[in-house]
């Protein structure tokens, strides 16, 4: 579960903050913000690559949905 939920978004958001509240340095707490971040990145690439796929899957087929 660990390793699916380090692909989530958020989840290293809220680690980020437990280490703030923890009193941890800025160091532990930026490393936690970049995973977020790479996570993020990672998810708009998937959702352009996927947007890209269906408008040309929509304008082969001239049809709006993919049913």
């Amino acid at each position: 579960m660990r390793t699916v939920g380090a692909c989530l978004p958020l989840s290293h958001s809220i680690e980020a903050l437990r280490a703030l509240f923890s009193g941890a340095s800025a160091a532990a707490v930026w490393s936690h913000l970049r995973w977020e971040v790479a996570v993020a990145l990672g998810y708009a690439l998937l959702a352009m690559t996927l947007l890209r796929f269906f408008e040309k899957r929509s304008r082969a087929n001239a049809a709006l949905e993919l049913m």
